[in-house]
Formats: structure tokens, sequence, C-alpha cells
């Protein structure tokens, strides 16, 4: 379906004011919602959305889901998102791509949108989001350490996690979404002031919209999860 063609969607509610952003006094304000999706294998190493969940500034859910994957799976990485083959059929409640795609971008529109790595899964989820709106802790300098050649380096989000929140190690064998989610926003809400001082304009179109992905598989590749 074309963009032009997709039907009007009812908008979430947002909370604060719009005087969080720069805006006029009184007027909502958009909510910092964390995203993170499990991916399985398909063919050629294709990466195809199984898991994805979605949590407030405080950790709570708004969204998870198990995803039917579109087209075969060649290695279900059970040992690392804890899939396995039956939590992913319509018998125990997995939805249809379609359907995730479409609630996450309802519940993703108008809001700040934080997470670890999320060219990843954006392109699994064939959606984009405002880049004024995206806080992505794999690219935020903050958050990388000086490597070979004076270049500023992504580090991953255990890595992170340790450094920034606690000495406590997560992703240690299987983990699901809304760990990663979770762990993500507690990342950044370490550097929420610092990273917010400098954003005084947000554009007045913060509509998610579907896309294809266009972007080349190693800037992705540059984000480790």
């Amino acid at each position: 379906m074309g963009m032009n063609n997709r039907k009007t969607r009812r908008k979430p509610a947002r909370q604060g004011t719009r005087k969080q952003r720069g805006g006029a006094p009184g007027a909502p304000a958009p909510r910092y919602l964390a995203l993170d999706c499990e991916m399985v294998e398909g063919p050629h190493k294709r990466s195809i959305v199984a898991e994805v969940g979605i949590v407030d500034w405080d950790g709570n859910t708004v969204y998870h889901a198990y995803v039917q994957p579109q087209g075969p799976v060649v290695n279900y990485r059970t040992e690392i998102s804890g899939i396995r083959p039956a939590m992913l059929t319509a018998r125990r409640g997995a939805k249809s791509f379609a359907t995730v795609q479409g609630e996450v971008a309802d519940i993703l529109d108008g809001n700040i949108l934080v997470g670890h790595a999320l060219s990843n899964d954006l392109r699994a989820l064939r959606l984009a989001h405002p880049a004024a709106n995206i806080r992505n802790t794999a690219q935020h300098n903050y958050f990388k350490t000086m490597a070979s050649r004076g270049q500023l380096q992504p580090q991953k989000l255990a890595t992170l996690y340790s450094r920034y929140v606690g000495n406590v190690a997560i992703q240690q064998g299987a983990h699901g979404a809304l760990e990663d989610a979770r762990a993500a926003m507690r990342v950044y809400r370490t550097r929420h002031s610092e990273w917010e001082e400098p954003v005084t304009h947000y554009g007045p179109t913060l509509e998610v919209r579907r896309f294809v992905a266009a972007a080349p598989a190693a800037a992705a590749a540059a984000e480790p999860k």
C-alpha cells in the first residue's frame, strides 16, 4: 500500500507539555518511548523481526508482540533471543508483520524514540522516524569511546549499561525485546539533560511513515547491539 493511500490512524495520547520541547506553552508534548526488536535469521543472513517491545520513561510495557516471520527462518538464535519456532505462530498469538508494523507506527507517531542501534530495528520494521525525535544511544558521542586514529566508536548496550547505570551485567544468555528496551531507556536517562539541552527545535511534521529501507547495510553494522 502506498503512503498516500494509507488510512488515517488514531494518534496515541501524549503526555506533558510542549514547553518541554520549546514549543507553545500548554500544547501536548511527546512521550519518551524505548523500542527494541529481536531478530531471527533468514536466508543470506537476512534479519527478520520476530519480537517487538516498547516501554515508557519508567520502563512500563507499552507494547509487546511476537511476529510471524516473513519468509523462511534458518536460525531462530534461541540462545540469544529465547525465541522458539512455536512462539512465532498464529496459534500462540503471534501477529502478522503488517499488523505489528501498523500498531508500532501508531504508538511512535509524534513521540521521542529511544533505543540502541535503532537503525537495525527501524529497517526491520520498515519504518522511518524523524531524525530530530530519535535518541540512539549507539550514536551519541556521550556513549562512544575513542578508537584508533582518534575516531569515536559505538559501544554495545551491555557495555553502556554496566558503565552508566550500574555494575550489573545484562544480556547474559537469552534476553527479550522488553529487557533491551528498558536497558536502553535507563542508559539514555543517565544523560537525558545533556542530550536534550541542544535540542531546541522539532519539525512541524512528526509523522511516522512506512518506507522500504534504502540505507546501506554497513550503516547498521556500525551500531553494535
